[in-house]
């Protein structure tokens, strides 16, 4: 996710520069100076990594992962509530509302208590070809977005099924 800060000023920067393309009337220097700002906006704008402690709700295409189940995997739903919710321990993500971590057994993913030997640790990496997003590997395996779950792939190859929008 990008810090609100950066993200405002880069939005500012981004919407002063369209309406100075827009204008039939603007000035070389004008171009030159929203060019300039916008420049400087968009390499301020960094992702922030998730962060140890912290809680978070984790998305995409408007699906967000739950600490339930869909047929032993991990149910997606479209509302955002207390379900939704993980805890990042610096390792591994915590569902909120179950209590159990995200885990990886021989056939599918799952949910695992504290002290399971199948808890997996989790790696975020910053998306190549989405915005703001995520890719997030657990076990080994890339969490994947069906319709329904979240499925698992071994490569992170599936382009928007594995970019994940994380927030506070």
């Amino acid at each position: 996710y990008y810090p609100t800060e950066q993200a405002n000023a880069y939005n500012s920067a981004y919407s002063d520069a369209t309406k100075v393309l827009e204008s039939s009337t603007a000035t070389d220097e004008e171009y030159t100076n929203a060019y300039d700002a916008l420049k400087v906006a968009n390499e301020a704008l960094v992702m922030n990594m998730p962060e140890e402690g912290k809680f978070y709700t984790i998305k995409n295409d408007g699906h967000y992962i739950t600490g339930s189940t869909s047929g032993g995997r991990i149910a997606l739903k479209t509302t955002k509530d207390a379900d939704a919710i993980y805890y990042y321990d610096g390792n591994h993500l915590l569902s909120y509302n179950t209590g159990l971590y995200i885990g990886l057994n021989e056939s599918d993913w799952t949910f695992e208590a504290v002290g399971s030997k199948d808890i997996s640790t989790v790696e975020f990496s910053v998306s190549t070809t989405t915005s703001g997003a995520f890719n997030i590997c657990c076990g080994g395996r890339w969490l994947h977005k069906t319709d329904a779950y979240v499925n698992r792939c071994t490569y992170n190859t599936c382009g928007d099924a594995h970019n994940w929008i994380i927030e506070e």
